[in-house]
């Protein structure tokens, strides 16, 4: 099971490239109210931006802000566990 900061970065981490909301669900296997909520807090902490594509899609994707809090929490728990920490997680972090 996965415990919410697990989620929190595993969405930040994906959202590396911009995607729907509806890609970001299907990824994170999160329920829509669930998501909505966490995007919601990352958008008014600055984690997070929405793209308007010119369909009318928007797009979600890191912002700097959001990448450095996901490098200083890769550095905290590799110094708490080890390097092989969460590699679910930070498979894809670049």
């Amino acid at each position: 099971m996965r415990c919410r900061h697990d989620i929190k970065i595993e969405i930040l981490l994906k959202l590396f490239e911009p995607m729907t909301k509806k890609t970001i669900a299907e990824k994170t296997r999160l329920k829509y109210n669930k998501l909505n909520k966490i995007l919601e807090d990352f958008k008014e902490k600055k984690l997070i931006q929405e793209l308007d594509k010119k369909d009318g899609t928007i797009l979600y994707r890191t912002t700097p802000k959001g990448r450095k809090l996901v490098k200083v929490f890769k550095d905290i728990m590799e110094h708490l566990e080890g390097e092989k920490v969460l590699p679910h997680i930070f498979s894809s972090y670049r």
